[in-house]
């Protein structure tokens, strides 16, 4: 006599079977990575932790996994380069929500010097020749020769530079100049002692000439301080971080050029 399966058993075998193939042998429902979308708060190289204020308005502090990737628009970075403020998506542990497997952050960098200056906005016209627009904010930080730099808009004139943004909010993040050479021109308006006033496009500037600073006058003549003339045009080097002039030299109207810097 063979076995038979009555109806009912085999809607109870179907329901077994079905919740085998979705939870497992474990009766577990599967992990599945949840991805947070916020703003970077902290991130602890020493403990590898990271804190997000998300989207939704809660402050998510996580693990970072021992092998997770952490992405930032231009390739892998490591987690003391990310910049707080940058917009990240954090691939979440399933299992207690508190570990991160991978965090991809919207920060890129760009070297080169300011193009323009609107407001709080300025433009970096990169080395390779690209411009990018970035707003200037109270979190951006502004760093001469690693020290802070409260006046942001004076990093106009070095001649390099490197600002990391956000590429989703188009934010700096983070202004950088590892050397304090500058240049400005304009129009010697004063001369006192050790002290020079200029007129630029930027308004007027007040700059100290260190001793043995060289200085060429009209033709290419060498000359000191004395000889300079108030009305003509100079180009000046100076040291940003002092606003020391090092170098003077003569310049014609002409090959003055405005700074569309505002």
């Amino acid at each position: 006599m063979g076995f038979v399966i009555g109806p009912g058993a085999m809607r109870g075998l179907f329901v077994l079977a079905t919740a085998f193939l979705v939870f497992g042998p474990t009766g577990c429902a599967p992990t599945a990575s949840q991805p947070l979308r916020g703003t970077l708060l902290e991130a602890d190289v020493a403990t590898g932790r990271i804190a997000i204020s998300t989207d939704d308005g809660r402050t998510v502090s996580l693990d970072l996994a021992d092998d997770a990737p952490v992405r930032g628009t231009q390739g892998m970075v490591g987690l003391g380069d990310l910049q707080k403020g940058v917009t990240v998506y954090v691939e979440v542990d399933g299992k207690d929500g508190r570990v991160a497997r991978a965090v991809e952050a919207r920060q890129a960098r760009a070297a080169g010097t300011i193009a323009m200056i609107e407001g709080n906005h300025m433009t970096v016209l990169s080395q390779s020749g690209e411009r990018v627009r970035l707003a200037v904010t109270d979190g951006t930080r502004v760093r001469l020769r690693g020290d802070a730099l409260p006046a942001w808009r004076d990093l106009r004139f070095v001649d390099r530079l490197e600002v990391i943004y956000d590429t989703e909010d188009l934010e700096a993040l983070a202004i950088i100049a590892e050397s304090g050479d500058a240049e400005i021109s304009g129009i010697l308006v004063g001369v006192k002692g050790d002290k020079v006033t200029i007129d630029t496009a930027l308004g007027r500037r007040v700059l100290t000439v260190a001793a043995g600073a060289g200085i060429e006058l009209e033709g290419g003549a060498p000359g000191g301080v004395d000889d300079l003339r108030p009305g003509d045009g100079v180009e000046v080097g100076f040291d940003l971080s002092t606003w020391t002039a090092n170098r003077i030299r003569y310049s014609s109207e002409s090959e003055l050029e405005q700074d569309p810097c505002g």
